[in-house]
């Protein structure tokens, strides 16, 4: 791989062009967010994943970024994961995520897309 972009919370890689496989984007957090995705992550070979609460704040998170060039992507992916996961739009921790994440606006949106 090599180095696309560097910013505080993000690196990005790029494949070498014959390689076949996607770019790689990292998130930095700190060690508190980091202690609380792997607490919650769904243990699966061949790596832990972060559970749909987590994925759709680490979501949330990117999209929200400057010169973020993915927010349709990401909003796709957030809506996905709660269609998927069938969460709740009334879940106290659901909202709590789009408060602390989201931009203003969000949930009437998500409200809107899902019908709640």
């Amino acid at each position: 791989f090599q180095l696309f972009s560097t910013s505080d919370n993000f690196i990005q890689f790029e494949p070498k062009p014959d390689w076949p496989v996607p770019p790689l984007d990292l998130m930095l957090v700190d060690d508190a967010v980091f202690a609380n995705l792997e607490a919650s992550a769904i243990r699966q070979d061949p790596l832990p994943t972060p559970n749909a609460l987590s994925m759709i704040a680490l979501k949330l998170h990117a999209r929200n970024q400057p010169g973020r060039e993915a927010r349709e992507k990401d909003w796709e992916d957030i809506v996905g994961l709660i269609k998927s996961h069938e969460l709740s739009l009334d879940s106290s921790d659901l909202q709590a995520i789009f408060t602390k994440h989201g931009s203003e606006g969000d949930i009437t949106r998500i409200r809107k897309e899902l019908g709640g």
